[in-house]
C-alpha cells in the first residue's frame, strides 16, 4: 500500500495505482511479514478494502426473485 505508484502497486482503499476499478484485497497488500498466523489481520484488511469498493454490500439489480 502506497500513497504513489512509485511506492506500491494499491492505495490505502485497495485500488491499483493507475487501474481503475481494479482493486486487490488479500495478503498480497501487506508490506511486510505479519507472522505466524495472519488470517484475521489479512481478513480484515479484505473487509476493510471491500467497504471502499463502492456498490459492495448493495444487491444485484438483476437478482432474481425469491421463490416463497
Amino acid at each position: 500500500m502506497s500513497d504513489t505508484p512509485d511506492d506500491g502497486v494499491v492505495d490505502r482503499a485497495g485500488r491499483v495505482h493507475g487501474h481503475r476499478g481494479l482493486y486487490v484485497a488479500d495478503g498480497s497488500v501487506v508490506p511486510s511479514n505479519l507472522g505466524v498466523n495472519p488470517s484475521l489481520t489479512i481478513t480484515a484488511l479484505a473487509e476493510y478494502i471491500m467497504a471502499q469498493v463502492p456498490g459492495a454490500g448493495e444487491a444485484p439489480t438483476s437478482a432474481a426473485p425469491e421463490d416463497d
